[in-house]
């Protein structure tokens, strides 16, 4: 739950990549052991027994969404106390359904665009990383010529 327990830990990028995963037309990454990555149209990354810290990021990462629901969930349990305290065709009733109806437009809206840069900004330090691993494995490589 919430990233916590003995279960997978997917994510998939709602962008689409056309990725071989090999230089220079792919980018290239790899998953590590206990990983999978799946890169054939979309990106698609789990890791079968994630570590403490893939936990509370894959959390965080949802927390927009979890916030958002059960904002949702009060203020239904709100719209239906008012109803059966004041009757379901008052004036009370019909503001709280307004502002319910509203806050589910622009919530959801907003929860998966935090959703969506959480992710893109996770891909792009993800390959900002290989990038930086494959230069220092090449200057490793020249260092070692030179010994």
């Amino acid at each position: 739950m919430g990233g916590f327990g003995n279960a997978d830990i997917c994510e998939t990028l709602p962008n689409t990549l056309n990725d071989t995963g090999q230089a220079p037309v792919g980018v290239g990454v790899g998953a590590r052991p206990g990983a999978a990555i799946d890169t054939w149209e979309t990106f698609h990354a789990c890791a079968a027994h994630p570590t403490a810290g893939q936990q509370v990021w894959y959390t965080l990462i949802n927390l927009p969404s979890v916030l958002f629901w059960a904002c949702v969930l009060w203020m239904l349990w709100r719209l239906l106390s008012l109803a059966r305290s004041h009757g379901p065709f008052t004036r009370q009733v019909a503001a709280a359904m307004r502002r319910l109806g509203w806050f589910i437009i622009v919530g959801a809206a907003v929860a998966a665009a935090v959703h969506g840069l959480a992710l893109d900004v996770i891909a792009a330090a993800m390959l900002t990383f290989a990038r930086i691993i494959d230069a220092g494995q090449g200057m490793d490589e020249e260092i070692r010529a030179t010994i």
